[in-house]
């Protein structure tokens, strides 16, 4: 038996960690029940949702109906995975006022987002030191890609240094060296978008996840691997 093949019999459940829909990531080109169709051609189980959040969306807007948007967007999905028996799972693409760094949120729940939303005009010294919240994992999402400001690597718990998206180059080597140097946990997703990127990055696991806190407790483990269209990482 080839180490591969070991491989992918001990981790053979297949989770998305970073994944967007319409109407709240404008960016994206899929409504939930198309990500759900598109995901399950892929084999993976369960995909978090990792909508954004950012001072755009609050313009036009009040509190209370960016709040009802985004969770809305988890429930549409939730309902649509289910029917085709798959989980989705609830995260978050957060940016702060201060520049245009993107974080991902793991271990939160909808009731979560009212507090969150209250930060979204601060900056990410302030988030950390307010938001308090057991077990939670703040990641920097492709902390290498043109644009992006370096932060102090102790307001983070992790990088995702395998951010697959095509249209963008987010340099996994350098992020992956940084983070392993800090002792960061490292992170990977297909940051999905757009049609034919489905699956590019999947994170594989030895047991199914079904919500939010196990994500961030598997990824607080390491006892993962990544599953990059068929090629195997140990991050």
């Amino acid at each position: 038996m080839t180490i591969k093949k070991k491989v992918l019999e001990d981790y053979p459940f297949r989770t998305e960690l970073h994944a967007h829909t319409l109407p709240v990531s404008r960016c994206s080109e899929f409504h939930a029940e198309a990500l759900v169709e598109v995901y399950k051609k892929t084999g993976a189980n369960a995909i978090v949702l990792t909508n954004h959040l950012t001072p755009d969306h609050f313009v036009g807007r009040t509190k209370e109906e960016v709040i009802a948007l985004y969770i809305g967007a988890f429930c549409e999905l939730k309902e649509c995975a289910e029917r085709e028996g798959m989980v989705a799972i609830f995260g978050m693409e957060l940016r702060f006022a201060e520049n245009s760094n993107d974080y991902l949120i793991y271990g939160i729940d909808e009731e979560d987002v009212a507090r969150i939303t209250e930060y979204v005009e601060s900056d990410l010294a302030t988030f950390r030191e307010g938001f308090q919240k057991e077990g939670y994992l703040l990641i920097q999402a492709h902390p290498k890609r043109n644009g992006m400001v370096d932060m102090p690597l102790n307001l983070l718990d992790g990088y995702e240094a395998f951010n697959m998206h095509p249209g963008h180059n987010s340099r996994p080597g350098l992020s992956s060296r940084v983070a392993h140097e800090a002792g960061l946990i490292v992170t990977g997703g297909t940051d999905f978008h757009h049609p034919t990127h489905e699956g590019l990055c999947l994170l594989r696991t030895k047991k199914m996840l079904t919500n939010s806190h196990e994500v961030a407790e598997v990824l607080r483990s390491g006892d993962y691997v990544l599953d990059i269209a068929g090629s195997i990482v140990l991050p």
